[in-house]
């Protein structure tokens, strides 16, 4: 609620902004489609016809469509890999970021909470995301969410 309304030029990309202030808003409001369907118009524009696996799954999550959804996911997660091997072509990459990032996709973690409190079904394995962790969303021990929940009361 309290975050930025617009990007700032001068530090960021706006497609990287949009990515996180869509889902803010999809957590904050999943019923204003209209503002999510007008960021994600947004979005599209400032792409000029690339792709993007970050703007795929964000419109994913918007469609309440379980199989759409898995889709876009899968999008997301080859969008991430490919990013990866572009980066191991940099003559400078860091060895360490990409043990880190290269195996494992936290912002994949925060999408699937997302979908499954959203009540989108989710498959049990997944690319780059441990299946334990799947297995406490499935079970509603992972706490994902709880903060919302908590905030309403």
């Amino acid at each position: 609620e309290n975050s930025p309304k617009f990007y700032f030029e001068s530090c960021e990309y706006e497609d990287d902004f949009l990515f996180i202030h869509f889902l803010q808003k999809i957590i904050l409001n999943p019923l204003d489609k209209t503002n999510l369907n007008e960021l994600l118009y947004r979005w599209e524009e400032i792409l000029e016809g690339d792709s993007s696996g970050y703007f795929d799954v964000c419109r994913g999550l918007l469609t309440n469509d379980s199989f759409e959804f898995e889709k876009s996911f899968s999008s997301f997660i080859s969008y991430r890999d490919q990013q990866i091997v572009e980066y191991k072509k940099e003559p400078l990459h860091d060895s360490n970021l990409i043990a880190a990032e290269g195996y494992l996709s936290v912002e994949g973690i925060g999408i699937l909470n997302i979908a499954k409190w959203l009540g989108l079904e989710i498959k049990r394995t997944y690319r780059m995301i441990p299946e334990d962790l799947i297995s406490t969303m499935e079970t509603g021990t992972s706490g994902y969410l709880n903060w919302k929940v908590m905030k309403q009361s």
